[in-house]
């Protein structure tokens, strides 16, 4: 199973930071190729045990899927499995820790390609590396993201 771990640190308390990766509806604002993110139960759209549904650009096709929330600890980690129909399984965890200066947020996606789909033909292609630049791209536009609310 391919593992991918980025780290950045934001300028902004460990809180705020939390507040918009804990939102799944937030997640296309600062996250590549997420197109939408919706809940699955009434009422509940964040939080232990949350389901959502998923739209991804994959490879320049949409992929549907589903999000559930495994872990909830606010504000110091959370943890996010994930399944689409191209041919993807993964788990992200993010791990918040406050510094001097803000928040560090330690990212680590552990994923799969499923037999089959375009998440094997993807990932035999172009492997961690798409991953990895999905996973560095979140990060800064999440610290963009943060930072900016923190001054306006």
């Amino acid at each position: 199973m391919p593992v991918l771990e980025e780290r950045v640190e934001i300028a902004a308390p460990i809180e705020g930071v939390f507040e918009l990766l804990a939102a799944p509806a937030r997640g296309p604002e600062w996250t590549p190729n997420l197109l939408s993110v919706e809940p699955l139960q009434d009422g509940q759209a964040a939080g232990p045990g949350a389901e959502t549904r998923l739209l991804v650009n994959m490879a320049g096709r949409p992929s549907k899927g589903t999000g559930r929330c495994v872990e909830w600890d606010p504000p110091h980690r959370l943890v996010l499995a994930s399944s689409l129909d191209a041919g993807v399984d993964s788990t992200t965890t993010f791990q918040l820790t406050p510094t001097e200066r803000g928040t560090a947020v330690a990212a680590r996606v552990e994923y799969t390609l499923t037999t089959g789909g375009l998440g094997r033909l993807v990932g035999g292609l172009f492997g961690d590396a798409l991953a990895r630049r999905d996973l560095r791209k979140a990060l800064t536009n999440l610290k963009a993201q943060v930072e900016r609310n923190q001054t306006g």
